[in-house]
């Protein structure tokens, strides 16, 4: 298994062949999730939020749909809370960060 940053420092290496294609990758579905007391959270009556490792997904129960926040930071997110309005997203981190992530919105 690689490291997070093993991962960083390849990332930064430019591509210095041009007979490797460049290719952007999409996160379209995640499967699964980080099992932590307080990480599941439910936004409104059709969208609750989970993490998974690094990313929080925000999954519709309407449509199935999920939508994603992927954290920026190498550790794992293991506590989510929402603001009283529901309009923003605090992640907690293994390490002590905390981070408000962005104004939530329905898949």
């Amino acid at each position: 298994m690689t490291s997070c940053s093993a991962l960083q420092r390849k990332q930064k290496q430019p591509n210095t062949s041009s007979s490797i294609p460049r290719l952007q990758v999409n996160l379209e579905h995640v499967f699964g999730f980080t099992s932590m007391s307080n990480s599941l959270i439910s936004q409104d009556h059709s969208t609750v939020a989970y993490a998974a490792g690094r990313t929080v997904i925000l999954f519709n129960k309407n449509t199935h749909k999920q939508d994603f926040i992927i954290s920026t930071a190498c550790k794992t997110i293991t506590s989510l809370s929402l603001s009283p309005d529901g309009r923003y997203l605090a992640t907690g981190e293994v390490n002590i960060l905390v981070q408000i992530r962005k104004q939530i919105h329905s898949c």
